[in-house]
C-alpha cells in the first residue's frame, strides 16, 4: 500500500492521518506548526484508515482513553517521544 493519507472529521478540526503500509506514521491537525506538504504524503485515500478514524471518533465522544493502532512514528528520538 505505500504512503498515503486521509482526512477525518473531528470537533477540534479535521486531522490528516498518514500511513505507510498498515502503520500510522503521522497525525496532523489543522494549523500544526510543522504540517507536511500534502504532495509529500502520497495519494489521498480512505483505504486502510477506517480503524484509526473509528478510534478517533470514540475518543472525541468520550468513549476511549487509549488507542490500539499499529504505529510507526518517524523523526528524531526527541520527536518520537513527543
Amino acid at each position: 500500500m505505500g504512503v498515503r493519507y486521509a482526512v477525518a472529521a473531528s470537533p477540534v478540526g479535521d486531522p490528516t492521518l498518514v500511513a505507510d503500509g498498515t502503520a500510522l506514521v503521522g497525525l496532523y491537525f489543522e494549523g500544526h506548526k510543522r504540517e507536511p506538504r500534502l504532495a509529500s504524503l502520497g495519494p489521498r485515500s480512505d483505504e486502510g484508515f477506517a480503524e484509526a478514524i473509528r478510534q478517533l471518533g470514540e475518543y472525541f465522544a468520550g468513549e476511549r482513553r487509549e488507542f490500539d493502532l499499529e504505529l510507526a512514528p518517524r523523526g528524531s528520538g526527541f520527536e518520537r517521544k513527543v
